[in-house]
């Protein structure tokens, strides 16, 4: 079916004492096709724009901050560092921890000679078994400081790296709730999860968290497609 929009202008001339009228049909305008098509119904609400990766950053270990180096709106990569700790006594206790592993390890080599020896001597019947044993016992004793020595300097080492903070992630700081010159706790040995140093977060994955009025809540369904319109 084709429908036609007609525009007319319409005159009347008279003569003498009989009317006549005279119609003048005026061109065709607009020409339409009637057809079935689908009724497009708008449903628009404000939100916020959420990253689907957020993270709080907070610091294992505790201290005074001497250095900050990010702000709010920054992009940092993973692994860039985000602040320092006052890093003196986990120094002090990495070279507390090396200089007994250093004993440990000379304490650990004198044993071996003198259970050497005390075998050799135990074969030619100079010492006796007890004495052999004993000897054996001591080099035991040393192998397992030297181990505990080692286990020692790993940990002062780790601690030592702890002082300084790196972005766990790729992204934008969101958040900053610390300042140069704070004293933090830490968020592992700290009951109540440690000072939020800030938030970070990966803007390349979001979602827009909104409110849909309730007389149009019945026009969404999931899986439509929707546009998002930021603010200028």
């Amino acid at each position: 079916m084709v429908a036609v929009v007609l525009i007319g202008a319409g005159y009347m001339l008279q003569n003498g004492s009989d009317a006549e009228a005279e119609t003048t049909i005026g061109q065709v305008t607009r020409i339409e096709q009637i057809a079935r098509g689908d009724l497009n119904l708008v449903v628009s609400a404000n939100g916020v724009v959420q990253p689907i990766n957020k993270v709080e950053i907070k610091s294992k270990a505790s201290g005074q901050i001497v250095e900050l180096k990010f702000i709010e709106g920054q992009y940092v990569n993973k692994g860039e560092l985000l602040l320092a700790l006052d890093p003196r006594t986990t120094k002090n206790d990495l070279e507390q921890a090396r200089a007994d592993l250093a004993v440990a390890e000379a304490n650990l080599k004198q044993a071996k000679n003198n259970n050497t020896r005390a075998k050799e001597l135990y074969e030619k019947n100079l010492v006796s078994v007890q004495e052999k044993d004993q000897a054996n016992l001591e080099y035991v004793r040393a192998q397992s400081q030297v181990v505990k020595a080692r286990a020692a300097t790993a940990s002062a080492e780790e601690r030592l790296a702890d002082t300084r903070i790196i972005a766990p992630i790729s992204g934008v700081i969101l958040t900053k709730n610390i300042e140069l010159g704070m004293i933090i706790s830490s968020g592992v040995s700290n009951v109540g999860g440690g000072t939020l140093l800030g938030t970070i977060a990966d803007m390349n994955e979001v979602y827009v968290e909104t409110n849909v009025d309730e007389v149009d809540i019945g026009k969404v369904r999931e899986g439509q497609e929707a546009t998002v319109i930021a603010d200028a």
